[in-house]
């Protein structure tokens, strides 16, 4: 496993564990993931906040960071992890998690 550093806007940076052959490929999985969160035929429920800084997990102009599946608020991470298990991982024994913050004052 890799770790990756998200950038969400708003809601700060994540710390990904992800399989070691998405963080070798990253750029081509942002864009595949962008792609599918952009294919309205998905179905996924998920649209782009209009009011969120728009950057990616490399902290480029990209798409809105916030996501909405009609009932909760979503991270562009959290998405990303999501998709990643549920997409590109889904037969797969390894799983991208979301490490757990801490809070440093």
């Amino acid at each position: 496993m890799s770790l990756i550093l998200a950038d969400a806007g708003h809601s700060g940076f994540y710390l990904l564990s992800v399989p070691e052959r998405i963080a070798n490929d990253l750029g081509k999985y942002k864009s595949d993931f962008c792609a599918w969160l952009n294919d309205s035929d998905e179905g996924h429920g998920f649209r782009p906040d209009a009011n969120a800084r728009k950057r990616g997990f490399d902290g480029k102009p990209l798409w809105g960071i916030y996501y909405y599946d009609g009932y909760e608020d979503r991270s562009g991470a959290a998405v990303f992890v999501m998709w990643l298990n549920d997409v590109v991982l889904k037969d797969s024994g390894e799983k991208a998690v979301i490490l757990p913050r801490m809070e440093l004052y």
